[in-house]
């Protein structure tokens, strides 16, 4: 007769144990992973703004302006220019502020909250 101790292996109870928690984890991924990735779009249309140098002495439109472009190239249709807040910085030039909240679905009656917020100085610092 075979000893317990000489049985290895996972038995089906943990099998979908496994399963319906790699499950959960696949649906959050599958709901969240787009909103990340959009946000990491806008962070990078943000960041090319600095390297510009034409819109370092540019206003509000002219800055507006460019993101929208910039978001359209990229397709970003969630946001558009009026999203982002245009703030006269210390020293000259523009704050450019992004602080947006996006509700998602999960299932069920479970609903989740991102907060999105970053800031780029254009201009002179």
């Amino acid at each position: 007769m075979p000893s317990i101790r000489r049985q290895r292996g996972i038995g089906l109870t943990g099998l979908s144990l496994y399963l319906v928690f790699g499950s959960f984890l696949l649906i959050i991924a599958a709901k969240l992973g787009p909103q990340y990735l959009r946000y990491l779009t806008i962070r990078s249309v943000m960041q090319d703004l600095t390297e510009d140098p034409a819109l370092s002495r540019a206003d509000e439109k002219t800055i507006a302006d460019a993101i929208a472009n910039r978001l359209y190239i990229n397709d970003v249709r969630a946001l558009d220019a009026n999203a982002f807040q245009y703030k006269r910085a210390f020293g000259g030039g523009y704050r450019v502020i992004l602080d947006y909240r996006v509700q998602e679905h999960l299932f069920s009656n479970i609903d989740v909250v991102l907060t999105f917020n970053h800031e780029v100085t254009l201009g002179k610092q």
